[in-house]
């Protein structure tokens, strides 16, 4: 995004949705809905099930899942430090639709208590971020409809990575 001043028209900086940003909303809807419907009717695969019962694998597949959201991170931390962040940018989206894989691939359930807070957080959050401004062609209204996606999809961020290093904590504690 570019900083216009007050009384100008404001410039138009996001290319097009074009197929891959259209295939990257698809693959990351489909998935949450995916993850949802066979948590809702206990489905899943048997083999990943008895995988995700063997210690070693919940470590590593628990370790892809919370590299994967750190690395969310470095989105803002660029914009923090006022660097330029568009390939930044474009990795946060794309990658965005391995987080419900990653999650699946770690926990075929949506848990219960706590961590069904954060299954669901977490799985919302990839639909939030999915629904980005690219979908609005309007420059002016993608500007208004940035300042509300981000009101709702930086604190998802933050609580998911909040609850997702208490369960890391957990999980280390009790095992």
């Amino acid at each position: 995004d570019v900083f216009t001043s007050v009384g100008h028209l404001a410039v138009d900086t996001s290319p097009e949705r074009g197929l891959a940003k259209q295939l990257q909303l698809v693959a990351t809807l489909t998935f949450c809905v995916i993850y949802f419907t066979q948590g809702a009717f206990d489905w899943g695969l048997t083999g990943l099930v008895e995988l995700q019962n063997i210690d070693v694998y919940r470590i590593i597949s628990g370790t892809m899942l919370i590299t994967f959201i750190g690395y969310q991170w470095y989105l803002p931390y660029l914009k923090l430090k006022g660097q330029p962040a568009q390939v930044a940018t474009d990795r946060h989206t794309y990658l965005g639709v391995l987080g419900p894989i990653l999650l699946y691939l770690h926990s075929v359930s949506l848990g219960f208590a706590y961590t069904f807070v954060l299954t669901s957080l977490f799985l919302l959050n990839s639909v939030v971020g999915a629904l980005d401004k690219s979908l609005i062609a309007n420059v002016e209204q993608r500007h208004r409809y940035l300042r509300i996606w981000l009101l709702i999809h930086v604190p998802l961020a933050c609580l998911v990575s909040v609850l997702a290093f208490i369960h890391m904590i957990y999980a280390i504690a009790y095992k």
